[in-house]
């Protein structure tokens, strides 16, 4: 497994350092897709000299991938915005009109929006927007594959994506994307195998491979408990779990040593031990965090597993705040979505501890976050949030506005 993730990490990372080809396109199935994205994701958070943009949205038609495209960065460029003005740092520009005029081809969109992200870059020369287009679901795979190879025509030597890299998923059901550019310039191919026999195959072979480093055997097991914890195969994916943690703790890896504690927590909980489930991933926050730059994304599954965990055991200031870094962690992740939705479960656990105004305000800030990035399911939960808590109140006068409110959201969708 390690192989065949090194092997795409390293290819992707060779991609992006390169200087000769504007494009990458990756023939995968859609369960594969998931992990590939995840892999950009990790170099998203570890990049240092690019600013990466990851677009998973569906692909349906060129106009509505191009609008689903759009709206995502908005949404992530805003709260990136909202995150500048509150710690009083400059604040990114606001998006040029043109991106959401729907007079506007699919593929002119997309480059005006890819222009518009460079020029978000903090230095001119020495850096890169890395953009990944790879759509879960490839609908229209002809039409889709006319939209990139539109986005990516260009004239060289002086082209328009200059310190741009863009990585396109082709489907392997019907690879549209390679036929219809094998033969245009600066662009390259790959087709990594991430079948889940492959993968199964990979792990096995080296979790069991004495010959390989020990740390490089744990790793892989690391994945393997994973599975088997999916699988419901508890004692054994604790077993792995506390080998892991054993030997990385000995080590000094805190990275794998979170990892490895808070899979433990997991399997804890899974069984109904709630005190060493908490203890576990309690344990876990602590290597997690370390270091200049912690991985945020293993940050955030222990918080929110710490979060969750105090909530069910009605341990409300925990939850409130483990709730309330959760959120400002999504900041850092760049995921609105989930921003939200901490922020109305911290909402949730003041009012538990009584402080209900300190609540509404709460889900007051939540709202206007979501009504501002346009997320409008997060805004329907907040606004459904407060809306119990009128009614259960008696407060007729908050209840009707909220209503109102609701009532105005359900009809700006239906436009």
């Amino acid at each position: 497994m390690r192989k065949l993730l090194e092997r795409i990490n390293q290819r992707l990372q060779g991609f992006i350092a390169q200087r000769d080809d504007l494009a990458l396109v990756l023939r995968c199935g859609s369960a594969e897709s998931a992990v590939v994205i995840k892999i950009v994701e990790g170099i998203q958070d570890s990049a240092t000299s690019e600013l990466v943009w990851v677009f998973a949205d569906d692909f349906t038609t060129a106009d509505a991938y191009a609008a689903a495209v759009v709206k995502n960065f908005a949404t992530k460029h805003e709260l990136v915005r909202l995150m500048q003005g509150k710690e009083g740092m400059p604040v990114w520009p606001s998006l040029p009109p043109a991106l959401t005029a729907s007079d506007v081809a699919a593929s002119q969109r997309l480059r005006e929006l890819m222009v518009f992200g460079r020029s978000l870059l903090p230095a001119p020369e020495g850096l890169n927007v890395v953009w990944a287009f790879f759509p879960l679901t490839i609908a229209a795979a002809d039409e889709y594959a006319a939209l990139m190879a539109a986005v990516l025509q260009h004239e060289y030597p002086f082209p328009w994506c200059h310190h741009m890299r863009v990585i396109v998923r082709d489907d392997t059901a019907k690879a549209s994307v390679t036929a219809l550019l094998s033969k245009a310039p600066r662009i390259a191919f790959d087709a990594p195998d991430l079948s889940h026999k492959a993968i199964a195959a990979a792990l096995e072979e080296e979790s069991a491979n004495l010959e390989l480093p020990i740390a490089q055997r744990l790793q892989a097991m690391l994945l393997t408990a994973a599975m088997d914890f999916g699988h419901k195969q508890y004692t054994q994916a604790l077993d792995k779990y506390q080998m892991i943690f054993r030997y990385f703790a000995h080590t000094g890896n805190l990275a794998l040593v979170g990892l490895a504690l808070n899979g433990m927590g997991e399997v804890h909980r899974a069984r109904g031990d709630l005190e060493n489930a908490g203890a576990c991933f309690e344990a876990a926050l602590i290597p997690s965090a370390d270091g200049e730059n912690p991985p945020l994304p293993v940050m955030m599954n222990v918080i929110l597993n710490l979060a969750n965990l105090r909530a069910s055991e009605k341990r409300w200031p925990e939850a409130e705040a483990y709730f309330d870094q959760a959120q400002k962690l999504a900041s850092c992740m760049r995921n609105p979505g989930l921003k939200v939705t901490m922020i109305e479960n911290m909402g949730e656990a003041q009012l538990e501890q009584g402080k209900a105004e300190e609540a509404l305000a709460t889900w007051e800030a939540a709202a206007t976050i979501a009504a501002k990035l346009e997320l409008r399911e997060a805004h329907k939960s907040v606004l459904e949030r407060q809306r119990q808590y009128f009614v259960n109140t008696r407060d007729v006068p908050r209840l009707r506005q909220t209503d109102e409110e609701l009532a105005a959201l359900a009809q700006a969708v239906e436009l």
